[in-house]
């Protein structure tokens, strides 16, 4: 039984020893040796979400309940989008033409019920009705969590629907 409890406090010992060396060890990575996504999440300071936005991004997304939906959209400067992936589909009544234009803006809510959650971005849906006006048919409203130069989250705040853009 003392030779067990020996045994267990050398293993113990040298364990500890070789937990502490590792924690050492890396604190002490000179910065030449990083991963470069490091290196490139400290150099690059992201402008506003509204010019951030701007380009092509890969997307993932997250609901409530876990499922989820990979693709990419385009972020363009005269505020339209391109969502090839139908990320945003919607059904449109008969009378409605079946093309959808997409709009995206950075928006603040200053009296409604967003205003909580200050800057937002909008995802806007139109399409044009029988008449050939062009009409609102469904929005998504995001807050920004995360805006950096290669990564953007967006959380829609009713349902926690969670967008990533990553480049």
């Amino acid at each position: 039984m003392k030779s067990l409890l020996k045994n267990l406090c050398i293993v113990g010992f040298i364990l500890l020893n070789a937990a502490c060396q590792e924690e050492l060890l890396q604190q002490l990575i000179p910065p030449g040796n990083r991963p470069s996504s490091l290196e490139d999440t400290n150099k690059c300071q992201a402008p506003p979400i509204a010019q951030n936005i701007i380009g092509e991004w890969k997307f993932f997304t997250l609901d409530a309940i876990g499922r989820s939906k990979t693709g990419s959209l385009t972020f363009n400067q005269n505020q339209t989008f391109t969502d090839s992936d139908t990320l945003f589909s919607v059904s449109l009544p008969e009378d409605y033409e079946k093309r959808i234009y997409l709009k995206w803006s950075v928006e603040t809510d200053e009296f409604g019920e967003y205003k909580p959650y200050g800057e937002m971005v909008w995802l806007k849906l139109y399409a044009k009705n029988q008449s050939g006006v062009t009409e609102y048919v469904q929005g998504n409203f995001f807050q920004v969590a995360i805006n950096e130069c290669k990564r953007i989250e967006l959380i829609r705040p009713n349902d926690k629907f969670k967008l990533v853009l990553f480049k």
